[in-house]
C-alpha cells in the first residue's frame, strides 16, 4: 500500500461504513471495497502536461532535470567562490538523458570560463536556460540548485482541477470497464497533488463545472 492508498484508507475508515478491504480482487481495480459491494478507485490529482494524445505528469521532466543538474553539480569542486543556479524551462523536453547531461555540463563550462555580468543567462537548448547568481559567500559545492521556473507549471486553479480531474475520471473509467459489473457502485478518491490551496470561491466556482464522470457514481 503507498502513501496515497494509506491516506485514502483512513479517509473511508470515517465514513461509517467499517474498514475496507485492500485489493479484494488482487492486482487489479478496485483499489478498496466494503462489504456493501462499493468499490473505491484511488489516484493521485496532479498537474499533467497535455500535448495532443500524449500526456506526461508535471513533475517528471522536474526530476529527471534536478537529478541531472545535481548530478552534474557533485563533479565540481568548490573554489573560492559559489554560484546559484536558476533553471528555466518548458516542455517538450526530448533529449535523451546522456543528451541532456551533456548539454548542461557544456553549459556550466562555458559559464565558468568567463563567470561575470550576473545574473549571466546561458542557454543549455532550446526549451532550458539557466541563470547564474554569485552567492554572497562560499558554499560546500561551487554549484547550488536556485530557482526553479516550470513554464508549464501553475495556472488558474479552477481550470487545472477541473482539466486533470477530467483525464483521471477518463483514465479510471477506462481502467474499471472490465470489472465494472462485480461492484454496485465505483466512486474515485483522488488525493491532492496539485498543492494548491483552494478557497470557498473557488470551490463554488467549481461546482458549477459539470464534469463528466465516466463509468464513476461518485468523486
Amino acid at each position: 500500500m503507498n502513501k496515497d492508498e494509506k491516506l485514502a484508507l483512513e479517509y473511508l475508515k470515517t465514513l461509517g461504513n467499517g474498514i475496507p478491504k485492500f485489493e479484494p480482487e488482487g492486482n487489479c481495480p478496485p483499489d478498496f471495497a466494503f462489504e456493501n459491494k462499493l468499490a473505491i478507485e484511488v489516484r493521485r490529482l496532479n498537474q499533467n502536461y497535455f500535448k495532443g494524445l500524449e500526456v506526461e505528469g508535471i513533475e517528471r521532466a522536474t526530476i529527471k532535470i534536478h537529478q541531472l543538474l545535481k548530478n552534474c553539480f557533485n563533479s565540481y569542486s568548490s573554489n573560492d567562490k559559489s554560484y546559484f543556479v536558476a533553471i528555466d524551462y518548458r516542455r517538450p523536453i526530448t533529449q535523451k538523458t546522456k543528451v541532456l547531461k551533456k548539454e548542461i555540463k557544456d553549459t556550466l563550462e562555458r559559464f565558468l570560463s568567463n563567470p561575470k555580468f550576473f545574473p549571466a543567462k546561458h542557454i543549455v537548448n532550446q526549451n532550458i536556460s539557466l541563470r547564474f547568481i554569485e552567492a554572497t559567500k562560499k558554499h560546500e559545492n561551487l554549484f547550488r540548485l536556485g530557482i526553479n521556473h516550470d513554464f508549464d507549471s501553475g495556472g488558474w486553479l479552477v481550470g487545472l482541477l477541473v482539466e486533470n480531474t477530467s483525464f483521471c475520471i477518463a483514465e479510471k473509467s477506462e481502467k474499471i470497464k472490465k470489472y465494472k459489473s462485480k461492484y454496485h457502485y465505483w466512486w474515485l478518491l483522488l488525493i491532492d497533488h496539485i498543492g494548491l490551496d483552494i478557497d470557498q470561491e473557488d470551490f463554488a466556482e467549481l461546482k458549477n463545472y459539470s464534469l463528466n464522470r465516466g463509468s464513476l457514481i461518485k468523486l
